[in-house]
């Protein structure tokens, strides 16, 4: 198995935190499964129909039939708005061919980056191809960008309330505008970043004690983590442990650090 990275033009950036492809061996390794997060991953697997993954509540395992590799470009956190003006949900928890998200020129998209030479070429389809989305489609607010940043990156200590308040809104009205930006509520959105970062944690700090990241991260105690864990994935912490670090494609050290947002 090889993991190759690449970083997108500077003016995707805040938008695109890589694309990433990954090669499996001839030994048959398995591709990597996906984990909730609130992000989204628009994938090409090699000689297969591209998909678009978005805010995902459920784990997705690959099947076989997706063939040996795949290149995919990992979109940051709630960023997927920007590239469509396709409510959000209508993504969720479920693969979304790229001709449901843009048309027939998403089907053009999907042959050209398969007939790419290699990933830089690639790469360069896609700078070219989501700068035009951006331009088309992006919904600015200021408000947004910074709830987002701090529901995901404070998920430990942001309260929902105070959040709020700091963006001069009631809560009804910034849950109502959150909604309409990203399909869910700010509540639901830092859950799933708190449960992703936990486990991004754990796997990638080899922590002795699952439990010190966990509280770290904001839940309550070992109980409250591993209920949270059975909820998203459907088996047990130490279950999933056992084997995850080499499939968990999600976890990788950031290659950008993220900006401050002051508020």
């Amino acid at each position: 198995m090889s993991r190759h990275f690449i970083l997108p033009c500077e003016a995707l950036r805040p938008y695109v935190d890589r694309y990433w492809s990954w090669t499996t061996s001839s030994s048959g390794d398995p591709l990597p499964f996906m984990l909730p997060g609130t992000g989204a991953e628009l994938m090409f697997p090699y000689g297969r129909e591209a998909r678009l993954f978005c805010i995902r509540s459920q784990t997705f395992r690959f099947e076989n039939s997706w063939g040996d590799g795949l290149f995919s470009v990992r979109i940051r956190s709630g960023a997927m708005r920007h590239f469509s003006r396709i409510p959000l949900e209508n993504f969720f928890d479920r693969p979304v061919p790229l001709e449901d998200i843009w048309g027939g020129s998403g089907r053009v998209l999907d042959e050209r980056v398969g007939l790419a030479r290699d990933d830089a070429e690639r790469a360069s389809i896609l700078d070219r191809w989501l700068l035009v989305c951006l331009r088309e489609n992006a919904r600015q607010s200021q408000e947004i960008e910074l709830a987002i940043w701090h529901l995901y990156y404070g998920h430990p200590t942001i309260r929902i309330e105070a959040l709020a308040e700091r963006l001069g809104m009631s809560r009804r009205h910034f849950e109502r505008l959150f909604r309409l930006h990203l399909g869910m509520t700010p509540k639901a959105f830092q859950r799933t970043a708190r449960f992703h970062l936990t486990v991004r944690d754990m796997l990638l700090t080899n922590r002795p004690s699952g439990l010190d990241a966990a509280l770290d991260h904001g839940y309550y105690d070992q109980s409250h983590f591993i209920r949270e864990f059975e909820s998203f994935v459907g088996v047990s912490p130490s279950r999933f442990f056992v084997d995850a670090t080499s499939k968990a494609h999600f976890y990788n050290p950031p290659l950008l650090s993220p900006d401050t947002v002051p508020l």
